[in-house]
């Protein structure tokens, strides 16, 4: 079991709190719980407290679960939260991410939380390596508070000893200040080559953004 707290400023007065639980035969982490408060001071030795952020995280063999999310003190309102299931057997891998957030896009200079409109999305990315040097991805977030998909993206990576080559097609949805219905989308092809160590090359393509 280990905790720790510190103050890390003079102006800004930050309070961290870090709990992990080992298994006592392994050493490996079953638990790890994490809280960050931190506390302003105006000129006249006034404290406000800022966002309260605690973070969770609980481990299973090959499985990870994590809760983060930021609470307001002043509104007494949790403005964003976000949970995901991570797992990972051997060459195998997939995460599912669930986030929820006030949508401070067209918000006013005073707004207040509970004023604002909520946010969610699903992000899903699952993807195997084959062939030992290749790895074969795909993402997709959705956006359940307009019922459209926001991203989706088709990865390959070749991994050698002495070079990588990363390839990756994403459609994505565009945000704009139109006032047409219609959703505006972009496609991008990314091409990245590494030389291992020293040098590494990055390209990007952008099509004409579309209307759907």
């Amino acid at each position: 079991m280990k905790k720790d707290c510190f103050i890390d400023d003079v102006e800004n007065l930050t309070l961290s709190f870090n709990q992990s639980l080992f298994d006592k035969n392994n050493l490996n982490t079953i638990f790890n719980h994490k809280i960050n408060q931190k506390m302003i001071f105006d000129k006249n030795g006034t404290s406000t407290l800022d966002n309260l952020e605690n973070e969770l995280t609980v481990y299973f063999p090959y499985t990870n679960l994590t809760n983060r999310l930021l609470f307001n003190h002043q509104e007494k309102l949790i403005i964003n939260s976000t949970s995901s299931l991570n797992i990972k057997v051997d060459d195998f891998f997939t995460n599912i991410d669930y986030s929820f957030s006030k949508d401070k896009t067209n918000a006013h200079a005073n707004f207040l939380y509970k004023d604002l409109p909520d946010s969610e999305t699903v992000t899903g990315n699952i993807g195997n390596k084959v062939f030992k040097y290749y790895t074969l991805a795909y993402k997709e977030q959705y956006d359940l508070t307009h019922h459209n998909s926001k991203l989706k993206e088709y990865k390959m990576v070749i991994d050698k000893r002495c070079w990588s080559l990363a390839l990756a097609f994403q459609d994505s949805l565009v945000a704009t200040a139109t006032i047409s219905d219609k959703a505006r989308r972009q496609s991008i092809i990314y091409a990245t080559i590494t030389l291992k160590p020293i040098f590494s090359f990055s390209q990007k393509y952008i099509q004409d953004v579309r209307e759907e």
